[in-house]
């Protein structure tokens, strides 16, 4: 998704993704999002930010995980949240004041066990 000119991914799962109608090779990423640790999830998101040099944005340990593979990542807490550094340039952030939040992202595999 573009957002004021960011390219933003969220939850990158392409490569064997039936669902899927682009091409990992197409995406292009300022910024991955990633909610939690699944396979369905993380998907393609570290050759994407190694292409592309995006930042992942998720919790702390997910996050340490990215850093591990050489890419870099902002990790944070549920409740905590992303503002862009000043040393980001224009036009990666036109407003400082925007923030992306992390939330609790809570299922189960088997919709019985709710």
């Amino acid at each position: 998704m573009d957002v004021d000119g960011l390219k933003l991914l969220v939850d990158p799962f392409i490569t064997d993704n039936p669902a899927a109608s682009v091409k990992v090779e197409d995406l292009e990423a300022d910024f991955i999002l990633i909610s939690h640790g699944h396979g369905d999830h993380v998907g393609d998101a570290v050759s994407i930010a190694k292409r592309t040099g995006a930042l992942v944005i998720s919790n702390f340990e997910i996050a340490s995980w990215f850093e591990k593979k050489g890419i870099q990542a902002h990790g944070h807490h549920i409740g905590g949240g992303f503002r862009p550094p000043s040393s980001v340039p224009p036009p990666l952030f036109k407003d400082a004041g925007k923030r992306v939040p992390i939330r609790s992202a809570c299922h189960a595999t088997d919709p019985t066990m709710v």
